[in-house]
């Protein structure tokens, strides 16, 4: 079930929330003021409205420990209630192993990563796509690479507007390590190209 924007609408570090997911959460970041992924040069540049909260889970439904990780749009994240605050104080307080073991989840757990997915109609009669990749992306992914960049590198090679072209011959899989963000772009580290 859907869960309503928050009156309060806003999110800070340590809040104990409900997600789209069920149990009780805890906020371990909050993302906004990033760009729009844009699949096009073309397309204007666009900061997004959107407020991303990642939180990690305490307890499941029943109150049982269910650690988790998660990112949710804020639209569908809520403060839990006072009566679950004050349960959720009393928990850890009585189960002081269970608040040393999710202490260490929540520094150990790695922000959920963002997976961003380009396929391409264009075939290269030169290369498959995926050594094209490996040519353009290799050495410098691991610095990080903008979504704008891996798009006028393959503008370069020809492959400018390939995704709007079916069928789709070939893809490329972009992760963007935690959601890593500079100057407003989601910075991209790792990449799975096929065809």
């Amino acid at each position: 079930m859907l869960q309503q924007l928050d009156p309060s609408g806003s999110f800070e570090v340590g809040d104990w929330v409900r997600p789209y997911s069920r149990g009780i959460w805890r906020v371990a970041r909050v993302l906004s003021g990033f760009n729009e992924l844009r699949w096009s040069l073309n397309e204007p540049k666009r900061v997004s409205s959107q407020v991303l909260v990642f939180s990690n889970r305490l307890v499941n439904e029943s109150w049982k420990r269910s650690f988790s990780r998660e990112v949710s749009l804020a639209d569908y994240v809520c403060h839990v209630s006072d009566d679950e605050r004050l349960r959720i104080r009393a928990v850890l307080a009585e189960n002081t192993r269970l608040a040393a073991e999710f202490h260490t989840f929540e520094v150990k757990s790695p922000c959920v990563d963002l997976i961003a997915n380009f396929r391409c109609g264009c075939k290269s009669r030169k290369e498959p796509f995926a050594t094209l990749c490996h040519r353009l992306l290799d050495a410098d992914i691991q610095n990080g690479l903008t979504l704008e960049q891996v798009l006028e590198r393959l503008a370069d090679e020809g492959h400018g507007d390939c995704q709007r072209q079916i069928p789709a011959v070939a893809s490329l899989q972009l992760v963007s390590v935690g959601h890593d963000v500079r100057d407003n772009e989601f910075v991209f580290h790792r990449y799975v190209a096929r065809g």
